[in-house]
């Protein structure tokens, strides 16, 4: 229209659920639920931190949790033979030093994968259409050279970066560029 398009709505939001959905064998319909599900996730992060507590991802959204462990329990209930071949039943199906993975891990990693793979998905292909949209000459070369693609994205992720800081929780003892952390403080 007379006022363009929003990109991000229309073109970069649909393609990381919906790849993810694809990835796990989720139905595609469920896919743009995962935006509020990763907020609700964010939120609860965010709480615990200022509280200086610590939650696991499996707890940081009932939304998600729940309906990963659905989608688990309605492929487990399926004859093995008939899964498909997706990540959820390489979840599944991979033994990690001869043990199967508990649902609760495959849980954990499903929604660490959403999480971690949606928003900043979202983000890093929005900043690359904008850098381009600003710089024809950047956007003709990469039409003319898609190898340059690996190239544009590595360069947008520096520019713009999606996940600005990590919190983490130290698990040993360790000297970090010259202050002492030991185990249980947050490094930022």
């Amino acid at each position: 229209g007379a006022d363009g398009v929003d990109v991000m709505a229309h073109r970069a939001e649909p393609i990381p659920p919906t790849t993810m959905a694809r990835l796990f064998g989720f139905p595609e319909e469920d896919a743009m639920s995962y935006y509020d599900w990763i907020r609700e996730s964010g939120k609860r992060f965010q709480e615990a931190a200022a509280t200086g507590r610590s939650i696991g991802i499996g707890d940081s959204s009932t939304s998600l949790g729940d309906y990963v462990e659905e989608r688990i329990n309605e492929r487990l209930a399926l004859p093995q033979d008939s899964w498909p071949e997706d990540a959820l039943t390489r979840f599944l199906v991979t033994d990690v030093d001869g043990e199967r993975l508990t649902t609760r891990c495959i849980k954990a990693q499903v929604m660490f994968m959403i999480g971690a793979g949606t928003d900043t998905t979202r983000n890093t292909i929005g900043s690359l259409i904008y850098r381009l949209g600003r710089d024809p000459e950047a956007y003709d070369k990469l039409r003319q050279d898609p190898i340059l693609a690996t190239a544009a994205i590595e360069e947008t992720l520096r520019i713009d970066p999606p996940a600005q800081w990590m919190v983490r929780t130290c698990g040993r003892p360790i000297d970090l560029a010259g202050h002492q952390v030991e185990p249980g403080q947050k490094v930022f």
